[in-house]
């Protein structure tokens, strides 16, 4: 079966590796390992898809699916909740304006999809159990349509 998800996948990783700013920021697909986790983490993880086909009697299918983006930021759990979740949208707005950028270069999207947009966002916080640090999290939903 046809899907542009493996594709964008890594292409998303190249590009997000290579946004100013991010330099010390670990980016990954999926759950990293075994590697020790940096402080400032990007995440890009699951993706639900869903296909229709692309006309009547047509052999092309619309390929429609979100990919979550999980931007954690971990600290010392002395500083502050909102310290951390400032970070952290730092981070997914460098994102998401690498991703309006791309709609705009002279390879849209490197041919994968036709359109990638966030489809929304959601936040998230943590301690660890020993109560030495604390986590931050902003988690975008990537939407992506392809014609395959």
């Amino acid at each position: 079966m046809a899907t542009t998800i493996l594709t964008l996948l890594s292409d998303l990783e190249t590009r997000f590796k290579a946004i100013d700013g991010l330099s010390d920021v670990q980016v990954d697909v999926g759950t990293p390992f075994p590697e020790k986790l940096r402080k400032d983490l990007v995440i890009i993880g699951d993706a639900a898809e869903t296909e229709s086909f692309a006309g009547i009697g047509a052999d092309a299918r619309e390929e429609v699916y979100e990919i979550d983006i999980i931007v954690s930021v971990i600290r010392p759990a002395r500083e502050t909740h909102l310290t951390l979740l400032t970070r952290a949208f730092v981070i997914s707005d460098l994102i998401e304006d690498s991703i309006i950028a791309w709609r705009t270069e002279d390879s849209v999207f490197n041919g994968i999809c036709g359109w990638i947009g966030v489809n929304g966002k959601s936040t998230g916080s943590s301690i660890t159990p020993d109560g030495k640090e604390r986590e931050a999290s902003v988690i975008l939903k990537l939407g992506v349509t392809a014609r395959i």
